[in-house]
């Protein structure tokens, strides 16, 4: 074994000593599910752990193994079907429901080499902010364990900043990976619409949510979102040219970069957005152009656009399926009942309006990228909270202000640690046109950062070393 134990490494680091046989598959997947079996007791990341089955993959590796995950062990998000592994959504609706085929990402994710620990905990149907449900213990940020790590992929992103696995995979609707990626100090990618099939989801949104990476570092995140990339005919949203690759092109001297406002009254501290403007100006020690031109993208007509599509979509998908029997509509949290009942209420004229409003959006996006190649600011404008016990529909004022409009206008973002305040991580997200200009920036960005927020260090969390 390395001197560094293999939570310690990057995953692009495990899966080159993985390649050179200085570390067998079995030996990994070993360490990473005896830390969970140590540390998720306290953290509840995982709904369900794979022990047997990720050890019957990990020797079967190293019998004929090859691929651009070899080896590496990856948490699935349980909003996706995994063959043979329970999958709940975070429903109590499928508590025990076990799938005969695994999501388009997952046969992704297996054909690459990866091994699937297990299905990390999300809030039912990825409809909260939080990862709270009625299925699984609510999971706890790693930084602080009397805080939320945010959600709706919280299990997969406290997950990695625990050290629990190399890699995740997560799912975002409105900020469900960057959230929780900057609420636990990691890395998260929104890909632009369909690059990531999405076949095989318990629940999210046809039109906006994403399929992707969260990771240590922004390699590792690109690693895994090269797997994931790709055409399916199954998702009707999916680009035929769909790919991504690491970007060969490293530096950013000809990237335009601009700091950007949501148009509305952001609920935040000042303390974090003045400590993530700080910390995406330094890109300009990179050689790229920073600017700060007063540009202002959203309003609050913007948001309840947004919220009056989504709600709708999840409603004809899968709302008026479950709320037509009234003792299934029972079964559903408070929250997503009130979802998917206000997704009903939506006219056709107003979805409509809505649209028209989307329309408007997306231009106002795309005339800022004539100008600008990134778009920069926070990926929240506060720390992870402690939410109130017993309310499950209680939402932090403006958590979403920054992360909603790249699902609703289909563009890749990445959430990137950048610094601490008051001990917890704070994150800029970078917009871009295309995710290979979005991943140079976010690369560049953490190369310049002395402080590595991915190690969770707050009194009585669970330390990595």
């Amino acid at each position: 074994m390395p001197a560094a134990e293999p939570h310690l490494l990057p995953a692009w680091r495990l899966v080159r000593l993985l390649r050179a046989g200085e570390l067998s598959p079995v030996e990994v997947t070993t360490h990473f599910l005896d830390r969970i079996e140590r540390l998720d007791g306290d953290l509840h990341c995982f709904v369900t752990v794979d022990r047997e089955g990720a050890l019957a993959d990990a020797r079967a590796l190293e019998r004929r193994g090859a691929g651009p995950l070899y080896g590496l062990p990856v948490a699935v998000k349980d909003q996706y079907l995994t063959r043979g592994l329970r999958t709940t959504g975070g429903s109590a609706l499928y508590r025990d429901r076990v799938p005969d085929e695994d999501a388009a990402c997952v046969e992704r994710i297996r054909a690459a080499g990866g091994i699937v620990l297990g299905k990390t905990n999300t809030p039912e149907f990825g409809l909260h902010w939080r990862t709270l449900n009625r299925v699984a213990p609510e999971t706890r940020n790693p930084w602080d364990t009397g805080r939320s790590p945010g959600g709706s992929s919280g299990g997969s992103a406290a997950a990695v900043a625990a050290g629990l696995a190399p890699l995740a995979l997560g799912s975002d609707c409105a900020g469900s990976i960057r959230l929780p990626a900057a609420f636990c100090g990691v890395t998260g990618i929104l890909p632009g619409n369909g690059l990531v099939p999405r076949h095989g989801g318990l629940g999210g949104s046809l039109r906006f949510t994403g399929i992707g990476p969260i990771a240590r570092g922004v390699r590792d995140a690109a690693l895994l979102l090269e797997v994931l990339a790709g055409y399916d005919p199954r998702d009707p949203t999916g680009r035929r040219d769909a790919a991504f690759r690491w970007p060969r092109r490293r530096g950013v001297r000809d990237l335009r970069v601009a700091w950007w406002s949501p148009g509305v009254e952001a609920g935040g501290d000042a303390r974090v957005v003045a400590a993530v403007r700080a910390a995406a100006a330094r890109i300009a020690e990179a050689g790229a152009h920073f600017d700060d031109p007063g540009l202002v993208l959203g309003d609050e007509e913007c948001q309840a656009a947004f919220s009056r599509m989504t709600y709708a979509d999840r409603y004809a998908l899968q709302g008026r399926e479950l709320l037509a029997d009234p003792g299934t509509a029972a079964e559903l949290t408070p929250l997503v009942r009130q979802r998917f009942e206000a997704g009903g209420r939506v006219t056709g004229a107003e979805y409509a309006e809505a649209l028209a409003v989307r329309f408007r959006a997306v231009q106002r996006l795309a005339d800022a990228f004539d100008r600008y190649d990134v778009l920069a600011g926070p990926t929240v404008g506060f720390t992870a909270v402690a939410p109130p016990a017993g309310d499950w529909t209680w939402r932090p004022a403006g958590i979403t202000d920054h992360t909603y409009l790249a699902n609703f206008a289909g563009v890749p973002a990445v959430s990137v640690p950048c610094g601490l305040v008051d001990g917890l991580p704070v994150a800029v997200q970078l917009m871009a046109r295309t995710e290979a200009t979005a991943v140079r920036a976010a690369a560049a960005l953490e190369d310049l950062l002395v402080t590595r927020t991915s190690r969770p260090s707050a009194p009585g969390a669970p330390a990595l070393r």
